[in-house]
């Protein structure tokens, strides 16, 4: 079904024990790479609560924290959240692809792997591709080129966000959407 899946980036990062037993054997316990992810995602939402410009992207399977960021090249993900979400069988693509990019901290960083996902924002959906990173604070990353797409609106000193083509629906710009 995933014929693109990019196995060898991950496999280092996953518990042996998933070659024994199946990813999604691993992904319906409590232990393993599942729960490790959760408890990652849960960590970034214990961020303080005026913390600005993040979004909760919905996907079939759950919701993900996404920080909206301006100056970002593309959007990304962070490869343990791609992991994660594969494993939960959420209908996503993956591909190849060969970009290099300078991240938050000065870091030179290669890319090469994408994975197109479909999100949803308030009760708005698009189809999106995300850039695989290893590693990062975030588990994900939207640029300004999504913003563009989407005609997302942002009002930072109201922590409120909305569409152009519907201004009067709007989200807080908070992790507990």
């Amino acid at each position: 079904m995933f014929s693109l899946w990019p196995v060898r980036p991950f496999q280092t990062e996953l518990t042996p024990e998933v070659g024994l037993v199946g990813k999604r054997a691993i992904a319906r316990r409590s232990t393993g790479p599942r729960a490790k992810v959760q408890s990652e995602i849960r960590k970034v939402t214990a961020l303080p609560r005026d913390t600005p410009l993040w979004v909760m992207l919905e996907l079939k399977t759950g919701k993900v924290p996404a920080l909206i960021d301006t100056a970002a090249q593309f959007s990304c993900i962070r490869s343990d959240v791609a992991e994660f979400i594969y494993l939960r069988e959420e209908p996503c693509s993956f591909s190849s692809c060969s970009v290099s990019c300078l991240l938050a901290d000065g870091q030179r960083c290669e890319v090469t792997n994408a994975v197109k996902l479909h999100v949803k924002l308030l009760s708005f959906s698009w189809d999106n591709e995300f850039k695989v990173l290893r590693g990062g604070s975030f588990p994900a990353i939207l640029e300004l080129d999504f913003m563009d797409r989407t005609t997302l609106l942002v009002d930072v000193v109201s922590q409120k966000f909305s569409f152009s083509f519907s201004p009067n629906f709007s989200g807080t710009l908070s992790l507990e959407n």
